[in-house]
């Protein structure tokens, strides 16, 4: 018997393969009504910032899943659609100290913003005395590392995505998970569905990221898998409002993204001078832009502001300091005085080089980014994406409209072209980060979070 239920649950599964690659084979013209779209529910679960985005056709859909896709909202969704992954997740927890609370963070990104909140809770946690895992790509800190790789886009290896994390919430047995992002936020709620205390944090909307149907499921997934997170955790207000505004009923917990000061020091006139020196820069006014080179983050619109910014300011220079998949295409539109440094170790050295940082981004849930430079005292221009006015505030630089090149252009020069305005703003965006971002306050109003999640969930 046990023989024959084994054999079944791989039939089960390759069957459920066969069918995500029917549906990530599909390509074709999208008609009929948006809903019946939704139905490319797991297509969308799996969305990251940057996802192959498939065209799919309903009557494929159809054929795929065999539903429509109202139904993908229906409470009991994914057992009709996924009996393979159903029944996955049925752990518990005991009774345990808050003292010595068990703590799981899951997460598919291994670097990046993502992993610089991890490092942060990591070392508070650990700190407490608490047990700590990390379920992800690359080891955090002194917890406990338990290797889970997972793709950021769509495809048929999500089965055995879901069924290595369920394996390691059972051997892990945490009081409390958080999962970060939406890679972990799909994984995690497929596989506790409520369970255990769970706290969601999106890191940014997956949605955001999307158009047309793949948007369309992945709002519908998250209104529906929302009943699965004991608070939904984000790092700005607007985040909190956006996930409103889009339908999303959950309970919401707001605590914006920390720094660490200590890290990234206010950087004086003799810092930027030592920091040229190291980095082999001259003189010359210096625009930095830093994160992952992607859609997401900007930096074409950054570029096509370039030539504007060198006739107001014809010695400036700008640095696109990250790595990612669209450096390629970035090089090859890049005008002069642009250079690329990619990824690097530590950014604390071209953030004191700078006169001005650029954070372009489409979509955020608040830059870490922005906020590293507030810390280093650097003057920042940033789109008016969720985050970034709540972090500036008033007179620590200036916020312009999405892909606005005009505006991106104007404000950036008007700060290379005037170092006092410059120095005053970033004087200003280090007091804020020091009053609104200090990860030491951050560390215990999340530890304070999730002993409450724990208490509230066994008191239900």
């Amino acid at each position: 018997m046990v023989r024959g239920a084994a054999g079944s649950r791989k039939r089960g599964s390759a069957r459920l393969r066969q069918r995500f690659a029917t549906l990530t084979a599909a390509r074709g013209p999208v008609s009929g009504r948006a809903p019946a779209t939704v139905v490319s529910a797991l297509g969308a679960m799996f969305i990251s910032e940057q996802p192959t985005v498939h065209r799919i056709s309903p009557s494929t859909l159809s054929v795929v899943f065999g539903t429509t896709g109202q139904d993908l909202c229906h409470p009991t969704a994914t057992r009709r659609l996924l009996p393979g992954l159903a029944t996955l997740g049925r752990v518990t927890s005991g009774p345990r100290d808050e003292a010595s609370l068990s703590v799981l963070h899951v997460a598919q990104p291994g670097e990046y913003g993502v992993v610089t909140v991890l490092q942060g809770l990591v070392e508070d946690q650990v700190g407490r005395g608490w047990r700590v895992g990390v379920a992800g790509p690359v080891p955090i800190g002194t917890a406990r590392h338990l290797p889970w790789k997972a793709g950021r886009s769509p495809g048929p290896a999500v089965v055995d995505e879901v069924r290595r994390l369920r394996a390691i919430v059972r051997l892990f047995a945490p009081d409390v998970v958080h999962l970060h992002s939406s890679k972990a936020g799909l994984a995690g709620r497929l596989v506790i569905r409520g369970r255990l205390p769970t706290i969601l944090q999106p890191h940014a909307w997956s949605f955001l990221a999307l158009t047309g149907p793949v948007a369309t499921a992945s709002l519908a997934w998250e209104r529906m898998a929302v009943r699965w997170a004991d608070t939904v955790l984000c790092c700005s207000d607007a985040e909190r409002r956006r996930g409103i505004a889009a339908g999303i009923s959950g309970s919401w917990s707001v605590l914006p993204n920390p720094v660490d000061l200590d890290r990234f020091p206010a950087g004086s006139e003799a810092d930027r001078q030592a920091a040229r020196a190291e980095l082999g820069l001259d003189a010359a006014p210096l625009a930095v832009c830093v994160g992952r080179l992607s859609a997401q983050k900007g930096q074409d619109v950054l570029l096509d502001a370039w030539p504007q910014i060198r006739r107001e300011v014809p010695a400036a220079e700008l640095v696109l300091v990250g790595d990612g998949p669209a450096r390629s295409d970035l090089e090859g539109r890049a005008p002069g005085g642009v250079r690329f440094a990619g990824r690097q170790e530590s950014v604390t050295a071209w953030l004191h080089a700078a006169d001005v940082v650029v954070q372009p981004s489409r979509y955020e849930g608040l830059s870490m980014s922005v906020l590293e430079a507030m810390a280093s005292a650097r003057s920042v221009v940033a789109s008016d994406v969720e985050g970034m006015a709540e972090a500036l505030g008033e007179g620590a630089g200036a916020i312009v409209a999405v892909e606005d090149a005009v505006a991106l252009a104007q404000e950036v020069s008007l700060r290379l072209a005037d170092p006092a305005r410059a120095r005053r703003e970033g004087l200003a965006g280090r007091t804020r980060a020091e009053q609104n971002h200090d990860l030491r306050r951050w560390g215990e109003a999340v530890a304070e979070l999730t002993a409450g999640v724990r208490r509230a969930h066994a008191g239900r």
